[in-house]
């Protein structure tokens, strides 16, 4: 009896899954039929095909509506704006005309082009007549004080007193005296006529209290190219004849912030040529390799309108 029992059950096991078995044949056979159970290798049709390429030419209406909206939908995807934000087209490129009328007008922000713009150089020759004369103004770091102490200003005045033969060459002869001080005795320089080179120097310094008179003159094999009064106080800086220049665009002549200058100092727009064109360079002294910063106007080539060294800071201001 047992064994009849394990019979049967075994019968419905087999009977079981084969049912499943013809049930899953049966599907699959369906899907791969039309919904009237043709083949659709009968109907000529590539199984291969994209569902819109099986449609019937009947459905050719509803396949162009179908490419009018996606096209639609391309138009549209390609004009999509922000709504409230102005759409602001393509960057337009300036030119370095543009920039510097920009500048010159006093548009905020426009410094920034600066740095766009086609770099230009020139070389610096100063020019000098029998009596011309100009004033600069010497601030003088202090050292030894805590902090940035700087004293003055010391006013210079500086004149072109003649052409004179120095020593079988021509020179031109500088006079330098203190406007704020008359008791300061005043200084000789004499610049070459041809090469602006220091032939020779008289001036005076304090020793020990007291005031004594320096002469120097030193040799053709000996000069530099650079101009520097050794042995003095008096601010006579000069870069060499024709050294290059970098062109300062008019408008950006101004101290940059980490060069600011006290507040006695002469603002930015006291000082001579400021808002034209101006000319910059930078040169070492040939005595002590001491670095000079200056800055040359294009309408007063006579003389720096600003020169910095690390002890020494020069103006030429406008005329009151």
């Amino acid at each position: 009896m047992r064994q009849m029992k394990s019979y049967l059950a075994a019968i419905s096991l087999f009977l079981l899954v084969l049912g499943i078995t013809l049930g899953i044949l049966y599907k699959n056979q369906k899907a791969d039929h039309g919904p009237h159970g043709a083949a659709v290798a009968d109907k000529g049709i590539d199984p291969h095909s994209s569902p819109d390429d099986s449609k019937p030419s009947g459905s050719k209406k509803t396949a162009a509506k179908g490419q009018e909206i996606n096209n639609t939908s391309a138009a549209n995807s390609k004009d999509t704006k922000t709504p409230g934000i102005k759409n602001p087209g393509p960057a337009k490129t300036l030119t370095d005309e543009e920039i510097k009328a920009k500048i010159r007008a006093g548009e905020p922000g426009y410094e920034v082009f600066a740095s766009r713009l086609t770099k230009k150089t020139l070389p610096l020759k100063p020019t000098w007549s029998k009596g011309d004369d100009w004033i600069v103004e010497t601030y003088y770091r202090q050292m030894q004080a805590p902090g940035d102490v700087w004293t003055g200003p010391a006013k210079w005045r500086f004149r072109v007193a003649n052409e004179v033969s120095y020593k079988g060459e021509q020179c031109w002869q500088f006079v330098v005296s203190r406007v704020d001080d008359p008791k300061f005795p005043p200084s000789t320089v004499y610049i070459t006529r041809d090469s602006h080179q220091l032939a020779g120097l008289e001036s005076s310094m304090m020793q020990k209290g007291e005031r004594r008179k320096i002469s120097y003159s030193p040799g053709k094999d000996e000069r530099s190219k650079v101009v520097e009064a050794r042995m003095s106080i008096i601010p006579f800086d000069l870069p060499g004849f024709g050294a290059t220049a970098t062109v300062v665009p008019a408008g950006l002549n101004t101290t940059p912030a980490f060069l600011r200058r006290k507040d006695k100092m002469p603002k930015d727009s006291e000082i001579l040529g400021h808002g034209d064109e101006s000319f910059k360079i930078r040169f070492s002294q040939p005595s002590d390799k001491t670095r000079v910063r200056q800055r040359w106007a294009s309408t007063d080539l006579r003389w720096p309108v600003e020169s910095r060294t690390e002890t020494t800071w020069s103006f030429r201001r406008k005329k009151r």
